[in-house]
């Protein structure tokens, strides 16, 4: 115990000096005075007795008077004598008391303070507070105890200076009385660099001179100023940092690149710069930068042309506020892109405002982006003003539109709040035409001088000098247009402004979909008044909706039409408002019946409802969804119900039919689901028919291959194939383990034939645990080559494994039977699964995360792809979808969704990987776009395991 540690010192040991004083010192002198009054008393009695004996009339009774007055002064003087100790006694209680109360309030500030603090005494720490153990890592406070600062300290610090050195004149100062405030590099106990800045106090502690230490954890700051000045001596783009000091510009600081570009070195540093200097900046510039300095604003210009040693040069100037006087200006030397044409510098600047419009869609993902898409849109097309009608129904005028956003150039008047362009009808003569294009999908361009004489007039009356008018669809549904207005010049609309505007149109036509299908737009939705469902007309909406997503993702949906047996007799019987609430009932329990995808709606009468979307992409296993969803309202229905002081048990006849894409229409399927209804009624009603008896084949199929799959998982039928990734080199840097059933009959069977079936009937689970078994003795066995010790394995996790609750402890048992080792294993998880319990995943990913085990995030895009969660995750690599790879050479939007992932994934730090290349076109767009990790048909086919290690083994990578 050190005289510093104060929790192990009782209160007893703190008290001891002063209860010693008190009993011992002050009665050794209690008894001292006690003596002296005690032998002078005697010493007087005794003098009186011997003379009275000799002779009364001694000199002694001459005499008495003074030594009776000398007997009062002794003991006058022992009193006081005896009431001061008592008084001092009592003087030291007191102050020993405050200060035990005062270093016990020491202590508690000291140790439960969020502050890092440590006590230095003797050139050593010999105590620290649980902050200070936990910002350096030490598990154990003894660790630390006893170490001298240079001991837990890197041996040079940042500044190039000996850290034993240092500290000792740091140490030498402060306990000559002297506050410290300085940075420092320690070192922690996981040997990773601490930089903190540091406070030397020195303080009286028990008698002792100490130092109170605290620190302030700027690891961070450090981080960042170090990236920062790597970025300023390696940008391309000239950086110089003027400061404002009295309406003068003292050059602070300069890059080498603008060293190069301005033909400068560093003596320039700190000098007053004005139009007149060498190779700097004329008077109009500086004055700009002045200006920018005290209002904080910035300015941009690409037409800055000065004369140099070397010619003239032109440059492109961007000037913008660090801080109150402090300004910053950045230069780029444009002289050798001259050459580029007027139709490049338009791409690029069209593919520049897509991009920010992917961005506000995907990543912002704001509640209303438009104005701030409408404004890029406007500088991007330099028009007057662009604006957005949209589509709606009047019960008067029918088909309208009607404008809802705008954006416009500062020379141009705004007509957002122009009440006559709020409710336009589509047979006013103005925009007639406009519907029939429009409808079609046709732009409406051209200047206004050639359009017919009725449109010439009024848009000649609003300035408008040229028009572009793109159509915005929902799908497959015409919602409105998007207008591009000319007022300064006679416009020609080129094909690169009308083709990727139209790009710009159809991105916002996505965002409308998106919002539609969150329920946040619904301008042209409808509902039952009774059951508060969808009625027909928005069924059929949706309907149209589910048709183009079907056809779009080639996967099945549904109709399940619903008709209430016997509905008539409880009105009869009952009344209507008896039969109104059955109805009410009849909707709550369907409600909570179907997915949160599904759609309930009321026909009318006892008739309802239920569309059924992305039930799955083949048919049979779509046969298996739909049924189960009906039994379930087969079920519910047949469940009592009571009705006011009644109890009613009803039944239904239910007719289910599926779709695929647009071939069948809204009405047919309609009319097949009532007619399969129909069906189920003639069978003696409370019954489900399918409208094609083909898919009553389809569901026995369906159970002929769920026990052909528990008979392969039991006969050893699936097989592992691999798939080699690779990087930009070419170098092999991971592979992915994909499952394969080879089936006795049928031969090789891919796992999108069986996978959602095993998902659906639970056999999932002991396929995964199969496949997790495989991959890690795979692992293992591979440690034993050159090529594979270190190559990382990725296998696919299904949300009904990765659900089980003991699936971290399944894995983790996997390992140790296996030796597998754990940062080999990487398992790719779907966004769905993580979404649908985000707290959950999370929770087991670390427990993981915590063994080594990497994360990838798969068929990334095609989900929700939130940030919000993202930043959660301890992800290590987004997979990008096969499905945006595919189609990113023939459509733009998909290669913007592409790079959009690939800047997303940067920022976030994580790696990606793009899934089905199979061009080396395909590669070297991902490569532009800043993917180094790939994997596809490009590079190699799934092979079985033996000729997986043979391509490994022997190939030149």
């Amino acid at each position: 115990m050190t005289p510093f540690d104060k929790r192990t010192i009782s209160s007893a040991q703190y008290k001891a000096p002063l209860e010693q004083y008190n009993f011992s010192h002050l009665r050794v002198r209690s008894l001292l005075a006690l003596a002296t009054l005690l032998v002078a008393t005697l010493l007087l009695l005794g003098i009186v007795i011997w003379q009275v004996a000799e002779n009364e009339q001694s000199i002694l009774w001459k005499i008495f008077p003074l030594i009776a007055v000398c007997f009062v002064i002794i003991t006058v003087y022992a009193s006081f004598m005896l009431n001061r100790m008592f008084t001092m006694a009592k003087k030291l209680q007191y102050s020993a008391s405050s200060l035990i109360e005062s270093e016990g309030v020491f202590r508690t500030l000291f140790e439960d303070s969020a502050t890092p603090a440590l006590i230095i005494a003797r050139g050593m720490f010999v105590d620290a507070n649980s902050a200070a153990l936990n910002i350096l890592e030490c598990h154990d406070k003894s660790q630390l105890i006893g170490l001298s600062p240079q001991r837990i300290s890197p041996h040079v610090q940042p500044d190039g200076k000996l850290s034993s050195a240092k500290i000792e004149s740091l140490l030498a100062a402060a306990l000559a009385g002297k506050s410290l405030l300085f940075e420092w590099c320690h070192r922690k106990f996981d040997g990773t660099d601490l930089h903190v800045e540091v406070l030397f106090s020195p303080i009286q502690l028990h008698g002792h001179p100490v130092l109170h230490v605290t620190w302030r954890d700027i690891t961070l700051h450090k981080r960042l100023e170090t990236q920062f000045q790597n970025i300023f001596a390696c940008s391309p783009f000239g950086i110089l940092v003027f400061a404002s000091v009295d309406e003068d510009l003292v050059l602070e600081n300069i890059n080498p690149a603008a060293q190069r570009i301005l033909h400068l070195d560093t003596a320039m540093i700190g000098r007053t710069v004005d139009g007149n200097e060498p190779h700097l900046l004329d008077d109009d510039i500086l004055q700009r930068l002045r200006a920018i300095a005290l209002s904080g604003e910035a300015w941009h210009t690409d037409h800055f042309r000065r004369e140099t040693v070397h010619g003239t040069h032109d440059y492109s100037l961007h000037a913008f506020a660090l801080s109150h006087k402090t300004v910053a200006l950045t230069l780029y030397d444009t002289t050798q892109q001259h050459y580029l044409t007027e139709e490049l510098e338009q791409r690029l600047r069209y593919e520049k405002a897509l991009s920010l419009i992917s961005h506000a869609l995907l990543v912002q993902r704001l509640d209303d982006p438009l104005s701030e898409i409408l404004h890029i849109l406007l500088d991007a097309a330099h028009a007057g003003r662009v604006y957005i009608f949209l589509n709606f129904e009047d019960p008067h005028d029918g088909l309208c539109t009607g404008q809802t956003h705008e954006a416009c150039a500062p020379e141009v008047t705004p007509e957002i709040n122009n009440p006559l362009l709020r409710h336009i009808p589509y047979s006013d003569p103005m925009i007639a035409r406009w519907r029939t294009e429009l409808e079609q999908g046709r732009p409406i361009l051209g200047l206004t001088e050639t359009f017919p004489d009725e449109e010439r007039e009024i848009l000649e009356a609003q300035g408008i000098r040229s028009l572009l008018v793109i159509p915005l669809m929902r799908g497959s549904e015409w919602m409105g247009f998007i207008g591009f207005d000319d007022v300064l010049t006679q416009r020609q609309w080129d094909a690169i402004s009308l083709r990727l505007l139209h790009t710009g149109a159809e991105l916002i036509g996505a965002y409308f979909e998106r919002k539609y299908s969150e329920g946040k737009i619904h301008n042209l939705a409808f509902f039952d008044p009774l059951t508060k469902l969808p009625n027909r007309r928005l069924l059929v909406d949706r309907l149209q909706h589910a048709l183009a997503s079907s056809e779009r993702h080639n996967v099945f949906g549904g109709l399940i039409f619903i008709d209430l047996d016997h509905f008539k007799k409880i009105n009869d019987t009952y009344g209507h408002q008896t039969g109104d609430l059955y109805l009410q009932s009849i909707a709550q329990r369907l409600l909570v019946t179907v997915r949160k995808s599904d759609t309930v709606a009321r026909m009318g009468g006892d008739e309802f409802v239920i569309l059924l979307e992305d039930l799955h992409h083949e048919s049979s296993n779509a046969v298996t969804g739909a049924e189960l969803i009906a039994e379930n309202v087969l079920d519910i229905i047949k469940q009592p119900f009571l009705l006011g002081d009644n109890e009613y048990a009803g039944s239904a006849s239910v007719g289910v039919t599926l779709f695929r894409g647009f071939d069948d229409g809204v009405e047919e399927l309609l009319r097949r689901a009532d007619s399969a209804m129909y069906r189920a009624k003639g069978f003696g009603r409370s019954a489900i028919r399918f409208y094609d008896p083909a898919m009553q084949a389809a569901q026995d199929e369906r159970i002929t291959m769920e026990n052909q799959l528990r008979m392969a998982i039991r006969n050893n039928e699936l097989r592992l194939f691999y798939q080699v990734q690779m990087d930009s080199a070419h170098r092999p840097v991971g592979a992915e383990a994909l499952l394969r059933w080879v089936h006795p009959e049928h031969g090789m069977i891919l796992p999108g034939s069986f996978i959602s079936l095993a998902e659906e009937t639970g056999l999932i689970v002991p396929i995964g645990q199969w496949v997790l078994e495989e991959a890690c003795q795979q692992i293992k066995l591979w440690e034993a080559t050159a090529w594979g010790q270190h190559l990382p394995l990725a296998i696919n996790v299904s949300a009904r494994q990765f659900r089980q609750s003991d699936f971290v402890d399944q894995l983790k048992s996997v390992l140790v039977r296996t030796g597998a080792n754990p940062c080999c294993l990487k398992l790719e998880l779907t966004e769905t699964l993580v979404i649908n319990d985000v707290s959950n995943a999370i929770a087991k990913m670390h427990q993981l995360k915590q063994i080594g085990i990497g994360f990838s995030m798969d068929d990334f895009g095609t989900g929700y792809s939130s940030l919000s969660y993202l930043r959660q995750l301890p992800l290590d690599q987004l997979k990008i979808d096969r499905s945006f790879i595919c189609d990113m050479l023939v459509k733009p939007s998909d290669a913007v969704i592409v790079q959009t992932i690939i800047a997303m994934a940067k920022s976030l730090e994580l790696e990606v990987i793009a899934e089905g290349v199979e061009t080396e076109e395909q590669r070297e767009l991902l490569s532009g776009f800043g993917c180094t990790l790939f994997q596809g048909y490009l590079f190699s086919r799934p092979l079985p395991l033996g000729e997986f290690e043979v391509l490994l083994r022997h190939s030149p990578w």
